[in-house]
């Protein structure tokens, strides 16, 4: 899989090439997080290029979640489409997630939680 890894500010940002996340390539998304979970503890899905998620791709955000909260870190969603957007809110996800529109929404957020 491939994912782009952008380092801004001590943010990580992962933004994957490929339009869709299912059930597909959602094991590959995980592994391609992995190394990015290992390093950093502020971690940022960009995900302005998926077009199409479904439940295990979801699922696959959800594991990389947990991942990096047990390291003690956090992981923030931002660039949602509007049809991914939809899904999120439809199965409640976007109460598990801090989800921003843009790259500088999510780094103003990891600004504002510093102490």
């Amino acid at each position: 899989m491939d994912l782009d890894v952008d380092l801004i500010e001590n943010v990580a940002f992962g933004l994957q090439r490929e339009s869709h996340l299912d059930l597909g390539n959602n094991r590959l998304f995980v592994e391609a997080m992995k190394p990015i979970i290992e390093v950093h503890l502020k971690i940022v899905v960009d995900m302005s290029n998926i077009m199409f998620l479904d439940s295990s791709g979801l699922g696959s955000i959800m594991l990389c979640s947990r991942r990096i909260k047990s390291a003690g870190g956090q992981l923030k969603l931002c660039g949602l489409t509007e049809s991914v957007g939809a899904l999120f809110e439809l199965v409640r996800m976007n109460r598990v997630f801090d989800i921003y529109e843009s790259r500088e929404a999510v780094l103003n957020s990891f600004a504002s939680d510093a102490p």
